[in-house]
């Protein structure tokens, strides 16, 4: 069997959802099943052939589920085309028009699946009989979080460093906090929204910017997860894996995951 995984994201190295595309295609190499991630952003004759003749296309939603069903069209062996919805983008024009066409595109697949309840509701009507929640998931590991007391404690924020995941939200509740718990550290891990304007360095704040593996590099007894929307945060997914406490807002899946 080979599986082809459209992946549609602009986030190579650190975003959720090409870090959980991957997760799963190594998963699923490592039960004998070919396996081949393509960067749907960038369609080419190349990648049209490749899907030509895979067994089955998984889109990643935004554009890939009508890329697939494309694919559908013109293969001689149309393969079956399934969907993993990560959340719905919230935004101008631009993203609710990328809202739209996944939309479209999610009429074409045998089978959906979305990572938490909420989502599920928010479909049409036609598309709810057809998807399952299947909640995200992080690979095992042993637990690395450290609980020294040598140290204050120090708190970690995950993400892309803007409005859309409340970075603000964070710096404000740590700018209260340390005035009862002086010392308290807040690092602050991903890369920059160019749209984000940087206010100035508050202190015991660090910008540390994208980070691969921020549990290793910034051992943290609490997540700070602080987005306006989320579906299945990976970052919340970790911090329970490395046994810190999650301090989260309550929006989208977040509520079902802690």
């Amino acid at each position: 069997m080979h599986v082809a995984m459209l992946l549609w994201s602009d986030r190579t190295q650190f975003g959720g959802r090409t870090l959980q595309t991957r997760d799963l295609a190594e998963g699923l190499e490592r039960l004998g099943v070919q396996t081949t991630v393509l960067d749907a952003r960038h369609p080419s004759r190349q990648m049209f052939k490749i899907l030509a003749e895979v067994d089955i296309i998984h889109a990643q939603g935004g554009v890939t589920p009508l890329l697939g069903l494309l694919s559908r069209v013109l293969s001689k062996r149309p393969p079956q085309l399934v969907c993993t919805l990560h959340g719905w983008h919230r935004g101008g024009i631009r993203v609710q028009v990328e809202n739209a066409i996944e939309r479209i595109g999610l009429y074409g697949c045998v089978a959906l699946t979305t990572p938490n309840s909420a989502m599920i509701g928010s479909l049409p009507s036609g598309l709810r009989t057809r998807t399952t929640r299947i909640p995200n998931g992080v690979p095992d590991r042993v637990s690395i979080a450290s609980n020294s007391t040598s140290r204050p404690p120090r708190v970690l924020w995950i993400g892309r460093i803007g409005e859309a995941k409340g970075v603000d939200v964070a710096l404000e509740a740590h700018r209260l906090a340390i005035r009862r718990f002086p010392g308290l550290e807040l690092v602050i891990a991903g890369e920059v929204d160019p749209s984000w304007s940087a206010p100035d360095r508050p202190d015991g704040v660090t910008f540390v910017g994208g980070v691969v593996d921020p549990w290793s590099s910034f051992p943290s007894e609490i997540l700070l997860h602080t987005p306006h929307y989320d579906a299945c945060p990976r970052a919340v997914l970790e911090a329970m894996r490395e046994g810190a406490a999650v301090v989260a807002t309550r929006v989208g899946g977040i509520p079902e995951l802690v």
